[in-house]
């Protein structure tokens, strides 16, 4: 868990999801920053690199 949760694509489990999130506020802002920080690295110049690898 280093960006977020896993969770089944179902709407109890999603649920179940939202307030573990709710009641973590503190590690759901970790996940948040650290999707910010992978985002961050995501170029158009980086995707057409890979592509052209």
């Amino acid at each position: 868990r280093t960006t977020g949760l896993v969770t089944a694509p179902e709407p109890l489990a999603l649920a179940e999801a939202a307030g573990w999130l709710r009641e973590h506020r503190g590690e759901a802002e970790t996940f948040g920053a650290a999707g910010h920080a992978i985002a961050a690295r995501v170029t158009w110049e980086r995707c057409i690199d890979r592509l052209l690898a």
